[in-house]
């Protein structure tokens, strides 16, 4: 019951009480004028047992607890109210715009914080503040949605929930993955929803958070990931979006601490069996030759790409390529070294492509050091890009002393000899 009613219900009970009786009174006023009336001694008087009653029923007033509008009874044993506008919860939603919600016990939302230059379009105009939490989460995921953050083609959002009662924490978690999950579903998006419960960051998470500029959720998550994917590299995941950090997370084993539900969406990369045909044709390699293939995604400065890896009777090969776009990031292959026969960088090995070719890259750094090839050992051969132009790196060693060349792949050209000489 509001305070309002008790007030109305107050003042009807008192009119009850004293009837209005000025009419009676002014007219015996007027019947008596100019008349001496003799006033008998004053007697104290019980009150009246109505007049009791409204009493009593003012005690109780007292006793309203204004946070919480709940009557406070003599004798009976309260809990305590929590303070009126008093941080309960901590909610951060992380889709690549990351956004903060301060909640109450109640539920209502105290502020709402953009965390980076995307969440402030998100939060544009929107006044949250006093809104119930399921409103504010209806209008965030709604501003998402139409400014296009998540689609079909992204379609992942990590909830997270800081609250020192964790029981709390997580059943509050749930619930926000399931209306999450629901508003998603009826925008005929399919839902991938990430969630995680925490505490106050540790010095691990605050160092990344501080590093970065990213929030407590997001440093949580990619903790999660090395966790279970210790090849990933910390500066390499947090330029990531959520959908591409879940992505990830799903072609490794998952996040430490963190629950999944749905699937992320790869609608927006070119898919492995697309990148393995570009691997195979910018190494000149027909899938019938290789003995093994693997392709993963993965994250290399800040985007996603494909590793492509193969091997052959005479070669392993790594190439990596942008997920979106196809194009070639890195293109390596080492060369399972057996002898050759020197020759001239015009009579090897894809030179009918402008590739002078492995041996012939071998024979001119060979030439260079004035060494046979059976001076040497530890031969390695890797093909790379250098700013657009093919070009060989050939290392080997002979007696003490360490040779690196780099030969260019097309014309035979020596671009730069490394000679170490082991004191």
């Amino acid at each position: 019951m509001q305070n309002r009613h008790l007030e109305q219900k107050l003042r009807s009970a008192v009119h009850k009480t004293a009837p209005d009786a000025l009419d009676n009174i002014l007219a015996a006023c007027d019947a008596q004028r100019d008349t001496v009336i003799a006033m008998p001694p004053r007697r104290r008087r019980n009150m009246p047992a109505r007049i009791l009653a409204v009493a009593a029923m003012l005690a109780i007033v007292i006793g309203v607890s204004a946070g919480t509008g709940l009557l406070r009874f003599p004798g009976a044993e309260q809990p305590a109210a929590p303070v009126a506008g008093q941080v309960d919860s901590i909610i951060e939603l992380d889709v690549n715009p990351s956004i903060e919600l301060q909640v109450s016990r109640d539920e209502r939302v105290l502020s709402a914080t953009a965390l980076n230059t995307d969440a402030e379009a998100i939060l544009d105009g929107m006044d949250l503040q006093n809104a119930t939490l399921d409103v504010a989460i209806n209008a965030l995921i709604g501003s998402m949605l139409k400014n296009g953050y998540i689609s079909d083609l992204q379609n992942s959002i990590l909830v997270t929930v800081e609250n020192d009662d964790r029981a709390r924490g997580e059943e509050l978690q749930q619930r926000l993955v399931d209306e999450i999950g629901a508003l998603l579903s009826a925008s005929s998006v399919e839902p991938a929803v990430l969630s995680q419960t925490v505490g106050t960051a540790d010095e691990t998470v605050q160092q990344m958070m501080d590093t970065y500029g990213i929030s407590q959720g997001k440093a949580s998550l990619i903790i999660g990931i090395m966790a279970q994917n210790p090849q990933l590299l910390e500066r390499n995941l947090v330029g990531l979006s959520i959908n591409e950090l879940n992505l990830l997370a799903a072609s490794g084993s998952g996040a430490t601490g963190v629950s999944s539900t749905g699937t992320a969406s790869d609608k927006a990369y070119i898919g492995e069996q697309k990148a393995r045909e570009l691997a195979l044709a910018a190494t000149g390699v027909a899938e019938a030759d290789t003995t093994w293939l693997n392709v993963e995604l993965d994250a290399d400065d800040g985007r996603m790409v494909y590793e492509v890896e193969f091997g052959t009777a005479s070669a392993e090969y790594e190439t990596d390529l942008d997920a979106r776009t196809g194009e070639i990031v890195k293109n390596e292959s080492e060369y399972y070294h057996t002898p050759v026969n020197p020759v001239t960088p015009s009579g090897t090995e894809g030179s009918s492509n402008g590739d002078i070719g492995r041996d012939a890259a071998l024979a001119t750094a060979l030439a260079h050091a004035g060494l046979a090839e059976a001076d040497v050992y530890s031969v390695k051969i890797e093909f790379d890009y250098d700013d657009g132009r093919g070009k060989y790196d050939v290392e080997f060693e002979s007696g003490r002393t360490e040779y690196e060349y780099e030969i260019d792949a097309a014309t035979g050209d020596i671009l730069d000899v490394d000679i170490d000489w082991d004191d």
